[in-house]
């Protein structure tokens, strides 16, 4: 069995709809339109700061995008709004892949991207 596999991963994303997201450039799109990624993230930033009462500096909007990254499911690799790559999540921005990932495990597991 693939290492990558072994959490169980794959019962999960088995015949999963995802979303191709391009950072930075989705994040300055989140920002501008406030859409769903952008609240997802602000709100996970608010709740942080009164949970902790720190960190209020990352409620602007110049700083939140540096608040939020997240984990491939697989590889674990970090996930950001700075690095220019290409990611793939599912559509509530829950859960997310990296390129390598998921090219590795797309037909394995018939993980079909929504939108091109």
């Amino acid at each position: 069995m693939n290492w990558k596999l072994a959490a169980g991963q794959d019962s999960f994303w088995k015949n999963k709809k995802v979303l191709k997201i391009q950072f930075p450039e989705f994040w300055q799109i989140s920002l501008q339109t406030k859409n769903a990624f952008y609240q997802m993230v602000q709100s996970s930033a608010q709740n942080f700061v009164e949970t902790f009462n720190r960190g209020q500096e990352f409620l602007t909007e110049e700083l939140l995008h540096e608040f939020w990254h997240e984990h491939c499911d697989f590889c674990t690799d970090k996930i950001t709004t700075e690095n220019n790559c290409v990611v793939y999540c599912t559509e509530d921005f829950y859960c997310w892949i990296c390129s390598d990932c998921f090219e590795e495990f797309k037909e394995q597991l018939n993980i079909t991207v929504i939108n091109q």
